[in-house]
């Protein structure tokens, strides 16, 4: 069975992106892609990848590991009225 998290930041989620990090000015993470590739790898999963905030570069960090795939959460914002919508690639 494939298991995978497709939804993980590391510290490449260097700025704040919700309202609460916002607010207090903290970034999504700050975790190490390479800790974070070895906890999932020891807990079982079999792919791995980050979806970090408009960057791939923690992807990048673990690319030459096995099971790895790049993505991205890139975020959109509206400009009739500043919304943002958050898309998984």
């Amino acid at each position: 069975m494939i298991k995978v998290d497709l939804h993980l930041h590391s510290r490449a989620s260097n700025r704040p992106a919700g309202f609460l990090s916002k607010k207090l000015n903290i970034c999504e993470s700050y975790s190490e892609p390479l800790k974070l590739y070895e906890k999932l790898k020891s807990r079982g999963m079999t792919l791995f990848t980050l979806t970090d905030h408009d960057s791939i570069a923690g992807c990048l960090e673990i690319a030459h590991l096995p099971n790895t795939f790049i993505s991205e959460e890139i975020t959109t914002q509206f400009p009739e009225d500043g919304g943002c919508v958050n898309n998984f690639v």
